[in-house]
C-alpha cells in the first residue's frame, strides 16, 4: 500500500454512518496546494515513513478519556440536530 506525501483529497466520512461527519479530525490533511508533475522513477519503502505509519494507527484512537470525550462531543452534535 502506498500513502502519498501531498493528499489531493480529503477523507470526510469517517464515523460509520455512510454520511460526512465534522466530529472526526483524526484523518484530515492539510490538501496539496499545487498539481503533482514529477513521479519517482523506482518506487520503495521509505523506513521511517513506515514507522511513522505504524505509529499513528496503533494510537490513532487515543487513551479512554480521549476517546470518552470525542464520544460525548458525538453525541452533544447528534442532539443538536
Amino acid at each position: 500500500m502506498l500513502y502519498p506525501r501531498n493528499s489531493l483529497t480529503q477523507n470526510i466520512g469517517n464515523d460509520g454512518s455512510g454520511t460526512h461527519t465534522a466530529a472526526e479530525t483524526t484523518y484530515q490533511v492539510v490538501l496539496a496546494n499545487k498539481k503533482i508533475t514529477q513521479f519517482p522513477q523506482e518506487i520503495q519503502e521509505h523506513a521511517q515513513a513506515y514507522q511513522s505509519i505504524k505509529y499513528f494507527y496503533a494510537h490513532r484512537k487515543g487513551s479512554l478519556l480521549q476517546r470518552g470525550i470525542r464520544f460525548a462531543k458525538k453525541k452533544l452534535n447528534e442532539l443538536k440536530k
